[in-house]
Order: structure tokens, then sequence, then C-alpha cells
């Protein structure tokens, strides 16, 4: 077999690992998931908002992080998820309220 071959053959095996562990890992996060937003939890729907409010903050970060080379501590960053938790609190989502902003 040519060399070429054998380094296409060689990356083709890499790639699908890859692929094999991103797909335990999207199935951890779907089996997360779901444990967090299961029927019997009473929490749920505030679990969810919560997961929701974090994963934008983060994204948001990164963001910052990657185009406009600023970060924020981790102390702003959890004010910034308590702020914009208080204010879906104000526009409805009461049972967030009930986990997040307990004072």
């Amino acid at each position: 077999m040519p060399f070429h071959h054998q380094a296409l053959e060689h990356g083709h095996c890499k790639i699908w690992a890859c692929a094999h562990g991103y797909h335990r890992l999207a199935s951890s996060r779907v089996d997360w998931w779901d444990r967090r937003t299961d029927m019997t939890n009473p929490n749920r729907r505030a679990m969810a908002s919560l997961t929701m409010l974090v994963s934008s903050t983060i994204w948001n970060e990164h963001n910052a992080r990657i185009f406009r080379h600023k970060s924020a501590p981790p102390l702003i960053l959890l004010k910034i998820v308590t702020d914009e938790a208080s204010l879906w609190v104000t526009a409805g989502a009461k049972k967030l309220g009930k986990i997040v902003l307990s004072k």
C-alpha cells in the first residue's frame, strides 16, 4: 500500500475515534439534561432556565475573550447570571427565583 493511502487510513481511524468520543460526550450531555428536566423533578423548569442562563453567560464570556480580548472574573460572571435571573423572575419565571434568588 502506498504511503499516502496508509496515512489516509490512519487519519481516518483518528477521525472515527474522535467522532466516537464526541458521541459519548453528547450522549452524556443528553443524559445529564434528561435527569435535570425529568418530569418527576419539581424544579425541572427552573433547572432548565438556569442551565440556559449559565450556558449563555459562558458563551458570551468565551466570545469576549476570543474576539475582544477581554475577560471577566468568575464573581462578575456569577453576578451577571443572578442579575439576568432576576430579570427572568420579574418577567414571570417564578420557579427560577426559588432556586436562584433565595435570600
